[in-house]
């Protein structure tokens, strides 16, 4: 088990909270889903308002802290598209059960979905798949940035939400923009390296409702690590 110290989007900077990943997936992650069969793993971190109502088995509670939840992939595939439709189905599921507990209503949501990998996959293709998944979940989103907020516990690496978040000025960058109804859409494909660690891509979008002023940040970390 790893514990990290992580501050929680939304909160004040002095407010903090245990964060834990395990071997499992956390039980009240709701409708997670999981792939036994791989040394790929995906971790998907929750993160939101100190208290909101989490539906799981038709009862509501409070978790005090962040959810974590553990996904590992299915290695045994013969294509690319197999792949990318497994992945699809994890962002899908992840973004429709957000819509289903009604966390988007608060004020700060943020995911990260980190995939790490020590399989020489094309991670391009996974990640614009990832990319239009978003796109076309017609979430109200802001603008698509990108960052390099790495964490290493372990043999983990995860984002870190407590540094400050900026955009790179060096690496290869393939950006597609998007005007359309007022939203930017900026897509990043990145290729460099941090902390002796292959970073493929990495893109981070975020939306700000007209209406509401509240903000939903969903980001996707794909790192292929030289060593697992």
């Amino acid at each position: 088990m790893i514990n990290l110290r992580i501050r929680t989007d939304g909160r004040e900077l002095s407010e903090y909270c245990n964060v834990k990943i395990t071997s499992e997936i956390i039980p009240s992650a709701y409708n997670s889903i999981v792939y036994e069969k791989s040394f790929d793993i995906i971790i998907v971190a929750l993160y939101g308002p100190k208290k909101f109502n989490f539906r799981k088995n038709n009862n509501f509670h409070k978790p005090n802290t962040n959810l974590i939840v553990r996904l590992k992939l299915y290695h045994s595939f013969s294509s690319l598209s197999f792949i990318n439709n497994r992945t699809k189905r994890i962002i899908k599921s992840v973004v429709n059960n957000l819509l289903l507990i009604n966390l988007l209503k608060k004020n700060v949501l943020v995911i990260y979905l980190n995939m790490l990998s020590n399989y020489n996959l094309n991670y391009h293709g996974i990640l614009s798949s990832i990319f239009f998944t978003i796109l076309n979940s017609r979430l109200p989103y802001k603008k698509i940035f990108i960052t390099n907020n790495l964490a290493m516990f372990g043999k983990y690496i995860i984002a870190d939400p407590t540094n400050k978040e900026f955009y790179y000025s060096n690496g290869s960058f393939d950006i597609i923009r998007n005007d359309m109804n007022l939203n930017e859409i900026i897509y990043f494909n990145f290729n460099g390296q941090i902390r002796n660690l292959l970073v493929q891509s990495i893109i981070i979008f975020e939306k700000k409702t007209s209406l509401t002023n509240k903000f939903f940040r969903f980001s996707v970390t794909l790192y292929n690590l030289e060593t697992f």
